[in-house]
């Protein structure tokens, strides 16, 4: 596995998930990303993902984060923008 930046990822196999703010799964894992889907990502501000690319396979990218800590901070910082802005 390995970070790429999202504009090279079209055809690569996606290693781990995409979520979306919310926690909703925007790529899931095991998708082969097509040109349409890595310019949604790069839409939604988007700039890494992590892939599969045949040669680092058998390394494991550690997060300093799990990845339901990852969603619940961005979802709460996303709320707490929202409300800043309304205010």
């Amino acid at each position: 596995m390995r970070r790429v930046r999202v504009a090279e990822a079209v055809g690569a196999k996606v290693a781990r998930a995409v979520y979306t703010a919310d926690g909703r799964a925007l790529v899931k894992e095991g998708v082969v990303l097509t040109e349409g889907m890595v310019e949604g990502l790069a839409r939604r501000g988007y700039e890494w993902v992590i892939v599969h690319d045949g040669l680092l396979d058998d390394v494991v990218i550690d997060d300093a984060l799990c990845e339901m800590t990852r969603v619940e901070a961005t979802a709460t910082v996303a709320q707490a923008f929202q409300k800043f802005v309304a205010t």
